[in-house]
């Protein structure tokens, strides 16, 4: 996928999929053209025991020697997948995370002393908000980042997105990174 890869910007997305009681497949695919190319994944019965998240690290460390330096590759996650411990194995070898959060995630902006809701930086549908800040009330899952927040018209919530890029380097039409 790689060698055949135009430009300098690389889109991974972690996913879990599940057959029924039967299966799941964890996976982080590279998003291309509104597809998502599987490039990494491993399957497990549905009813394991144990968590997944080692098993998406171990494949985030996996893939990072086949990805060449120099570009700008963003890990993308849904909301029930992000963990401050992807966060961290993102950035390992120079990734940048882009996690969807729970609307209710708190957040305080850079120059706020009070954490806000992040659902309530938007007032409704057709708003948006980009801004740095600090996420999460307790310690060990604290993370400084840049917040992205973006409510469509035809959507019946928010999207909550942190990353740890700078808030000129990220944009609300990364919202649209949401359709892997």
């Amino acid at each position: 996928v790689v060698a055949w890869w135009q430009g300098r910007e690389l889109a991974l997305a972690v996913d879990a999929t599940t057959l029924k009681d039967r299966i799941v497949v964890l996976t982080i695919s590279v998003g291309y053209r509104g597809c998502a190319i599987p490039v990494a994944w491993q399957v497990r019965p549905a009813t394991a025991a144990g968590e997944w998240m080692p098993l998406i690290l171990d494949l985030v460390e996996r893939l990072a020697p086949a990805v060449p330096a120099g570009g700008t590759v963003l890990v993308r996650s849904d909301r029930g997948l992000w963990r401050p411990r992807l966060w961290a194995a993102a950035r390992r070898p120079g990734w940048h995370p882009l996690l969807r959060l729970q609307r209710s995630a708190t957040f305080r902006p850079a120059g706020h002393t009070r954490r806000v809701r992040a659902d309530t930086l938007v007032p409704g549908p057709n708003h948006a908000w980009v801004g740095a800040g600090v996420a999460f009330r307790a310690k060990p899952d604290r993370l400084a980042g840049t917040l992205v927040v973006v409510w469509d018209a035809g959507a019946a919530e928010p999207w909550v997105l942190l990353t740890d890029l700078p808030p000129e380097a990220v944009g609300v039409c990364w919202y649209g990174l949401r359709a892997w």
